[in-house]
């Protein structure tokens, strides 16, 4: 009996199998490096994340120079002086009347100009600033932040959206909870009646998710030891003190401010309290503003 001959049937098996395999090879090498492949994927993650954290530093920038002005001033700074401060910021690159990617860091005048171009010196976008202290554009594309995320939602204080909570006292008193004493003030629209529900005995509760500006203030006078001081409480958790005491001297004052997401149906007051005998005059003072 003849013995058949496989041979040729093997190297056609063969050839197929190579073919399949380049085949396959290539839709790999297409999935891991073509316009939509693997690796583009993750540079362009990569690069998100990198504008990201560039946009994040850039607005704590911005909300730190406000705090600075509120702390020294009590006013919202100017689009110069901030201009001013980023000049001064060793991690900024450069900051221009318009667009140039690449110039030099010095201070420049504003005019009538209702902006101005910075970038860092670790990343390579360029953000403009605008009159009223946001990120107008980032590399020219307008800048929309998000209402939802936590990191990219404060986009300036309101100055036409706020409350101011005071209490006045010469005479020694305990703890004052539940804003009890305490006069309010808002801005002569209301605005802020969109973002906070009040009640004396509750305080405020938070109509609105997002980013709140808040300073404290407390001053006193008195030629005997005596303390006051002012406290910001979220949820019955006090995340803001700021005490004066007198030894015997007559004037003491401090401040802090800072900046908090708050989120719906939180509740925030602002306590006061003063130990000691009777001073000549005792002050305590609660600010809240909307940074969206």
């Amino acid at each position: 009996m003849k013995r058949r001959n496989h041979s040729g049937i093997t190297i056609i098996a063969l050839i197929i199998t190579i073919i399949l395999m380049l085949i396959l090879a290539g839709v790999v090498l297409n999935l891991t490096i073509g316009n939509d492949g693997l690796m583009e994927t993750a540079k362009e993650a990569k690069e998100e994340t990198q504008k990201q954290a560039a946009t994040e530093k850039i607005n704590l920038k911005i909300t730190n120079s406000q705090m600075q002005s509120y702390a020294t001033e009590q006013r919202m700074p100017t689009l110069q002086e901030l201009a001013n401060d980023f000049c001064e910021d060793e991690e900024i690159e450069y900051v221009e009347l318009t667009s140039k990617r690449t110039a030099s860091l010095t201070k420049i005048e504003l005019g009538e100009n209702k902006s101005f171009f910075t970038k860092l010196k670790d990343y390579p976008y360029e953000f403009e600033i605008n009159a009223s202290l946001q990120l107008a554009s980032v590399d020219g594309i307008k800048n929309i932040p998000s209402e939802t995320s936590p990191t990219n939602g404060a986009t300036g204080v309101r100055t036409d959206a706020y409350i101011y909570n005071a209490r006045t006292v010469a005479s020694t008193y305990s703890t004052v909870t539940s804003m009890d004493g305490f006069t309010r003030d808002t801005d002569a629209n209301h605005e802020i009646d969109k973002y906070l529900f009040y009640s004396n005995e509750n305080g405020y509760k938070v109509l609105k998710s997002g980013w709140y500006f808040i300073k404290l203030r407390a001053d006193m006078s008195s030629s005997a030891s005596a303390d006051t001081s002012i406290c910001f409480l979220v949820n019955g958790t006090i995340l803001g003190e700021v005490k004066c005491w007198t030894y015997g001297s007559y004037l003491d004052i401090n401040t802090d401010a800072f900046s908090i997401y708050l989120k719906e149906g939180d509740n925030i007051y602002f306590t006061a309290r003063a130990t000691g005998t009777a001073a000549d005059y005792r002050n305590v003072y609660g600010y809240c503003y909307p940074m969206f």
